[in-house]
């Protein structure tokens, strides 16, 4: 854009400065509001740790377990893998 659009020629006719400051205020309010809430919701799950993020085995109507990765029930020694 250098030497095609001058900075007087790209600027809003139509916004105020306190236009600006209303959206200035708004994102202020908004973040003041979303940040403490995201930071509870992160603490409270740390927590709990990993375990209570580990339901019950549900039913699910696909028939997919509740979670991705289930471990392998142990084998005793001498059984076979099948």
């Amino acid at each position: 854009m250098y030497g095609l659009l001058r900075t007087a020629d790209s600027v809003s006719p139509s916004l105020t400065g306190s236009d600006v400051l209303l959206s200035l205020v708004g994102y202020i309010i908004a973040y003041a509001i979303i940040y403490p809430a995201g930071w509870i919701v992160m603490s409270r799950i740390v927590r709990r740790g990993p375990e209570a993020m580990v339901g019950e085995d549900e039913a699910v109507e696909a028939g997919r377990p509740g979670h991705p990765v289930t471990e392998l029930p142990a084998l005793r020694p001498g059984e076979a893998t099948q």
